[in-house]
């Protein structure tokens, strides 16, 4: 566990497979106290989000992660598939703490009948070449007997992320 004394300077992913062969990657943190050294260790000890409103109901999951100027913007997926699962916003300086943007979600499930109906989940959030944010998510509306994958365009406004109309 990070301690009150620590400043967390680099967030990435560990290149090595973790033990046993598995390929999945651990988060390692590069931190510096206060005296001047430096540490790094994987912190996998506790969850940086955990369902906390109704719509997540007992999941969060999914995360895809953007750095916009000094902070990083999460998209996440709330509440398991087609419970409905809907995705949310969170912002953090550090990586490690996290705090949700709205109490609702962000991109909800569709309407009855939508072709997102019974889920609009799985963000994928990036950048392209042209400087266009664009978040990809999955959805259907059989609950899961059939899965497709949209897409829409994030324009961003006082540190906060916006649909593109």
């Amino acid at each position: 566990m990070i301690g009150q004394h620590a400043r967390v300077s680099l967030l990435r992913r560990h290149p090595e497979p973790k033990r046993g062969g598995s390929t999945s990657p651990e988060w390692w943190v590069n931190m510096k106290r206060n005296g001047g050294s430096t540490c790094s260790g994987i912190y996998t000890d506790y969850p940086i989000l955990k369902p906390q409103f109704p719509w997540e109901g007992k999941c969060v999951e999914a995360a895809s992660t953007i750095r916009k100027g000094k902070k990083l913007f999460m998209f996440y997926a709330g509440a398991y598939n087609n419970a409905p699962q809907q995705i949310g916003v969170a912002i953090s300086n550090d990586g490690i703490i996290w705090k949700r943007l709205f109490n609702e979600p962000f991109l909800a499930n569709g309407k009855r009948g939508a072709w997102n109906y019974s889920e609009s989940g799985h963000p994928h959030i990036f950048k392209d070449d042209d400087g266009r944010t664009w978040l990809f998510f999955q959805g259907n509306n059989d609950h899961g007997k059939t899965w497709f994958i949209s897409k829409v365009e994030i324009k961003w406004k006082k540190d906060k992320p916006h649909f593109v109309k």
